[in-house]
């Protein structure tokens, strides 16, 4: 499975306004792109309690099994 990919390039005069249209278009894919990102820090911080309490464990002299994984950061929109 391939992920669906958009390539897009404003073209026009200097000053022919394609900017605006170009933040217009892209609002709705920055917003979920935002609210990835702040998903993301939340379950960051999991990761790392997890971590420590991992970390603890091998200090304690305990076989501490696999290390927790962290987690994916999801990407809809990468910039140049």
């Amino acid at each position: 499975v391939e992920p669906c990919t958009i390539w897009a390039a404003a073209t026009g005069e200097s000053g022919s306004l394609k900017s605006p249209a170009f933040r217009a278009a892209l609002a709705p894919v920055e917003e979920l792109q935002t609210e990835l990102v702040r998903a993301h820090a939340g379950r960051q911080s999991e990761y790392r309690e997890q971590l420590r309490a991992y970390e603890a464990r091998g200090r304690g002299g305990d076989a501490p099994g696999p290390p927790p994984e962290p987690p994916p950061l999801g990407r809809v929109m990468l910039r140049d």
